[in-house]
């Protein structure tokens, strides 16, 4: 009987032990928030920086990552400078109002980014994927005779200074781009590095595609060819959505008139 008695007993401390555990459980899962998977692209076939967006975020702390191979090393969000991990401000920064981490790429691979927002602890999984000239033209006015210099992009998608991309000329420069089967150009742009007298901010044009396009272009008149510039197209992948920010600078010489 008394055998009975301490198994009922036991089975009863063991439901009140489990139900106390219960909300505890619940709270610490509830205080966690998954964020919607992303996919990046490398900017080469080296270790190179990506941007990782997220939208909706103000202030972030406790930036860390999972992966050794994708490791965030700073971030930036809208007071316009620019943070490293431990929350130290490095540098103002023009960039816009949404959080942005810079993530340190050493290979492809899948990681977790957790960060920590107003109590709430985040989760935002990424996997970077290796790169991809998702470029199938670019033309760009007195640049390599008008060429396409599509082939300048296969090994990595930002060209710095570099000597065969001198444009010497001034007057009306026109960026033309195509994208690749499976990739739509999202946004381009070309600027001057001159700055505007009422502004501050560098002689420039740009357009932006909310769903993408094939084809895409963008004419900048006055440009000064001793002060510079450089082009920007972003392009993303139809089936994954990942993307890839295409740059090169446009080399100053010798002015030709």
């Amino acid at each position: 009987m008394r055998k009975g008695i301490s198994k009922i007993l036991a089975i009863v401390l063991g439901v009140v032990l489990l139900a106390s555990a219960g909300p505890s459980i619940s709270s610490e899962a509830a205080s966690t928030k998954k964020l919607d998977k992303k996919v990046l692209y490398m900017h080469s076939a080296s270790e190179s920086y990506v941007n990782l967006g997220v939208d909706g975020i103000k202030k972030l702390s406790g930036l860390s990552s999972n992966s050794n191979n994708i490791r965030p090393t700073s971030y930036y969000y809208n007071d316009y400078a620019n943070y490293n991990v431990s929350g130290t401000k490095l540098e103002e920064t023009s960039n816009g109002a949404r959080i942005g981490i810079n993530l340190l790429c050493k290979k492809q691979g899948d990681a977790k980014i957790k960060f920590k927002c107003a109590g709430k602890n985040y989760v935002l999984p990424v996997t970077v994927k290796k790169y991809v000239n998702a470029l199938n033209s670019i033309t760009i006015t007195n640049v390599n005779s008008g060429k396409n210099i599509k082939s300048k992009f296969n090994k990595q998608a930002k060209l710095l200074n570099e000597k065969s991309l001198v444009l010497a000329k001034n007057g009306t420069v026109k960026v033309s781009a195509k994208a690749n089967s499976g990739w739509k150009i999202k946004y381009i742009c070309i600027k001057n590095n001159k700055s505007d007298s009422n502004t501050g901010y560098r002689h420039s044009i740009s357009m932006d595609y909310y769903n993408g396009v094939q084809n895409a272009s963008v004419k900048l008149p006055g440009y000064i060819a001793a002060h510079g510039g450089n082009v920007e197209i972003t392009l993303e992948n139809q089936t994954d959505k990942g993307e890839i920010n295409i740059s090169c600078d446009l080399v100053k010489k010798a002015v030709k008139k």
